[in-house]
């Protein structure tokens, strides 16, 4: 049988919401997390069929290792709050401890590689940081 259990980090950004609508719509069950209940997007997406929203901060060890537990899919897009690169390597690390097998990080390039005196985007180069510990930690 089909492991139906996917995990939106962030789910009240654009992609991560469409994600939740659609998954929830063909069956699903979709584990959300949001930092905060943000009107109209974050209660919209609980109240969505399938849908348990789990409110908190990424920073909490416990709730980042509760996200994973018995999901067989992961769709993670990181953010701002809070130190971006650690608390995507937590999630990276929490994820392969429960065993998620198809995990999708939202990643961006950092520009300073492409070329010398080319200057990394700050708000980029930490989800290439993160980027590149998911493909060290991931076999």
């Amino acid at each position: 049988m089909t492991n139906k259990v996917l995990v939106i980090v962030n789910a009240t950004g654009r992609q991560a919401a469409s994600l939740a609508r659609v998954a929830s719509a063909v069956g699903y069950q979709v584990r959300a997390h949001v930092n905060q209940k943000t009107p109209p997007v974050g209660q919209e997406i609980e109240a969505l069929e399938n849908v348990t929203l789990i409110q908190g901060s990424l920073e909490d060890k416990e709730l980042v290792a509760h996200l994973f537990i018995g999901a067989h899919k992961a769709f993670i897009n990181t953010i701002s709050w809070g130190d971006e690169v650690a608390i995507g390597k937590s999630l990276a690390d929490a994820a392969k401890k429960a065993h998620v097998q198809h995990y999708i990080y939202s990643s961006m390039p950092d520009h300073s590689i492409f070329g010398k005196g080319w200057p990394a985007v700050p708000l980029w180069s930490c989800k290439f940081m993160v980027e590149n510990y998911i493909r060290q930690v991931r076999e």
